[in-house]
């Protein structure tokens, strides 16, 4: 049984499978993709980046594209998938850019994993051009969400608490926001968005989300057959007449200016 291991080493996983997870994501994706206005040149700073595919949506724009994640099979992924991307193993909590650099920032279902929520902010404004806006996406409450049934799996498994565990850390009414405006930082939109994840059947869906840092962690304090029927067994009722697996799960992303 393995304890006090670091996000680093929870995200130490197969790059391939977890893009499966990010892939899930394009709805919400696209939906932020819509709200940025920037001209051609314009730096794009990915934190918590993954496999990079978010800036493989906006590759075909005149962008200069910026990634960093902890994870350095992840980042060795996005490299090769994405040549014309800067990107960097690096922690979100100290950002290897200069100040004022970037033109637009996101982060994309990642600062929750932060190990220090107002270092990671104050990094952001540090590298964040005054005025330009900064993109968070979170876990809506975890009751909103169909995958909280898997969640409460990992949870159980690795003594956590029930409910606002990672990565529902962040999704406590007025939390985020507290911590943001102590920082500097306006928010300006909210926007509420489903996303449904859709697995072809049960290996498709067992595969996609074993593939996470908190499930990870749960296999590395008890065993990957454990965590495997127990999941197994939680997400039976999502299981459709097709043979398939359908969850919807609600985020919020949140667009802030300093």
């Amino acid at each position: 049984m393995q304890q006090n291991l670091t996000q680093s080493e929870l995200w130490a996983i197969d790059a391939a499978k977890w893009r499966m997870q990010e892939e899930g994501m394009k709805p919400l994706y696209d939906e932020i993709i819509r709200s940025i206005h920037l001209p051609p040149n314009s730096s794009v700073l990915d934190i918590g980046c993954g496999t990079g595919f978010f800036l493989s949506l906006i590759s075909e724009k005149d962008y200069l594209l910026h990634g960093i994640d902890i994870s350095s099979s992840q980042i060795e992924f996005a490299k090769k998938h994405l040549p014309q991307g800067n990107f960097q193993m690096a922690a979100m909590e100290q950002l290897p850019f200069h100040g004022e650099s970037m033109d637009f920032i996101v982060s994309n279902n990642s600062l929750q994993f932060s190990s220090h929520f107002e270092k990671a902010i104050e990094e952001v404004s540090r590298v964040l051009k005054p005025g330009k806006p900064w993109i968070i996406s979170l876990w809506d409450e975890p009751s909103k969400s169909d995958a909280f049934c898997f969640f409460k799996v990992f949870y159980e498994l690795t003594n956590q608490s029930k409910d606002h565990s990672i990565p529902f850390n962040l999704s406590m009414k007025n939390e985020l926001e507290n911590l943001l405006q102590n920082s500097g930082f306006t928010v300006s939109e909210v926007h509420s968005f489903i996303v449904p994840r859709v697995y072809k059947n049960l290996d498709n869906a067992l595969e996609a989300i074993l593939s996470s840092g908190p499930a990870n962690h749960a296999i590395k304090m008890t065993s990957y057959e454990l965590v495997r029927n127990k999941v197994s067994s939680a997400i039976q009722e999502f299981l459709q007449e097709d043979g398939r697996y359908q969850f919807n799960n609600s985020f919020v992303y949140r667009i802030v200016h300093r």
